[in-house]
């Protein structure tokens, strides 16, 4: 039962990372072009990083928040 929850909260950690992510970089791709005239993407950028952390914790909270809602609505 553990191990099947922590398989799903590995793929939605995963899935919301990757995204938040790829905004990132598509923002300071944006950024680095306006700046110097070139689309250089910095990967191991702290915004990134940080970033890749954020989207990590909002989507163990969403899905914390979701898996509660289902325990309730099961519990009745």
């Amino acid at each position: 039962m553990i191990f099947l929850f922590l398989k799903k909260a590995l793929v939605f950690i995963t899935l919301g990372a990757l995204i938040y992510f790829i905004v990132t970089i598509d923002v300071n791709a944006a950024i680095n072009s306006e700046i110097s005239g070139n689309k250089v993407i910095k990967f191991m950028h702290p915004i990134n990083i940080f970033a890749f952390i954020v989207g990590i914790i909002i989507n163990m909270i969403i899905y914390f928040l979701a898996l509660h809602l289902h325990a309730k609505k099961n519990s009745k």
